[in-house]
């Protein structure tokens, strides 16, 4: 798969910092949290549980055809995917997609452990409550491959 050199960086940042994907419709934003997602399996395999948050069904449907056809690439299909329950598994990883709107919404994923959280489309939340939810509630900050 070849990556663009913006999502080349993406990869290059340390894994203990919050990174922010800014721009344009279009310039691999998605494709690069995914890659991120797989590099992430990669390193820590079933120690690696990946939550994917966007904020409505619809949105989040949009990624996971996106995230599925990089997986198709990345995996070379080596993956399965769970349509009903939005759980991709992968060398003994997963990642979980997510559509989490409301705080109410967040309770169905209250005390999962995720040792990489990604939110796609951050400046469509209305409200940072929700995330600061996910970030002190579901995301472990210490891995080790």
């Amino acid at each position: 798969m070849k990556l663009s050199p913006f999502q080349k960086s993406i990869l290059e940042v340390p894994e203990h910092l919050n990174l922010a994907l800014l721009g344009a419709r279009g310039g691999g934003k998605t494709t690069g949290a995914g890659v991120l997602a797989f590099e992430h399996i990669d390193k820590y395999g079933e120690n690696a549980s990946v939550l994917i948050v966007r904020q409505t069904y619809k949105s989040l449907t949009d990624f996971e055809d996106e995230l599925l056809l990089l997986a198709n690439s990345w995996t070379e299909g080596s993956h399965t995917y769970n349509r009903t329950d939005k759980v991709l598994r992968w060398k003994g990883g997963s990642i979980t997609l997510a559509a989490i709107e409301h705080t109410r919404d967040y309770k169905k994923h209250q005390g999962r452990n995720a040792t990489l959280l990604i939110v796609d489309e951050v400046t469509l939340f209305s409200s940072e409550r929700v995330l600061r939810l996910l970030r002190s509630r579901a995301f472990s900050d210490h891995m080790t491959p």
